[in-house]
């Protein structure tokens, strides 16, 4: 079959199918779950023109994301409620994220990841459109416990990670009890900025190297932005050490 033939089928094809599409929209990038509070909320609204059913769950980024391995995610210490709900167009609805008080380390931050899958409604269609393409969109967002008596608020933190250069590379040793993650680490020689293709979000007392494409070693000053609580983007400048 010619590539003009198989062209012209698809885009038959295409023109005799309805796509549903979804439309659900989560107001927030990540969440922050204090210790001290009994429960935090998660906002969601439907944008779309069809009622959507949204399947939430929470693992710890261990097993597969897949909300059917249910053995996987029995040792999860949260629940979402409502698990499975349907919102329909234009309206919101709020999901419920609870800490059972299961054990978690007290000195530092620990991890989950917050699914959502967004199901939209089948389509109303004719009797001469039958066919409909149907998508399914899980967002994995991240959510943080926090323990209640770390030393220092978060906006402490940052200044506290040390940078040290290593030819090509950067390494960052993350000394602080949270979970630091970065949009950009660059540094600046003749009036350039040389940025790292890397973004990384580094673990509480852990490192992470990152390769510029340029020796570092004149350079006696980091440049970088994180990603804070709310999504948002903070930046400043950090010594480099040898």
């Amino acid at each position: 079959m010619s590539f003009i033939r198989k062209l012209i089928l698809s885009s038959i094809l295409f023109a005799c199918i309805h796509s549903a599409q979804a439309g659900l929209v989560i107001l927030g990038t990540r969440f922050i779950y204090p210790a001290e509070q009994k429960s935090i909320q998660v906002h969601l609204r439907n944008e779309g023109a069809f009622p959507s059913l949204a399947q939430s769950w929470i693992d710890d980024g261990q097993a597969d994301s897949n909300n059917n391995q249910l053995n996987n995610l029995r040792h999860i210490p949260f629940v979402i409620t409502p698990p499975v709900s349907r919102i329909n167009p234009q309206t919101e609805q709020t999901l419920r994220i609870r800490y059972t008080g299961q054990e978690l380390p007290q000195d530092r931050e620990s991890i989950f990841y917050l699914n959502i899958k967004d199901i939209p409604a089948k389509p109303k269609v004719d009797d001469n459109l039958n066919n409909y393409l149907q998508f399914t969109f899980t967002s994995r967002l991240k959510l943080f416990f926090r323990p209640t008596k770390l030393p220092y608020p978060v906006e402490e933190a940052y200044a506290k990670v040390s940078w040290h250069a290593e030819g090509k590379r950067i390494r960052a040793k993350n000394n602080t009890p949270y979970y630091i993650t970065y949009a950009s680490v660059s540094i600046k020689q003749q009036d350039k900025q040389h940025f790292s293709e890397q973004t990384a979000m580094i673990a509480p007392f852990s490192e992470h190297s990152f390769t510029l494409p340029v020796n570092v070693s004149g350079s006696n000053q980091v440049y970088w932005r994180i990603i804070n609580d709310y999504g948002g983007h903070y930046e400043s400048v950090s010594p480099l050490q040898p």
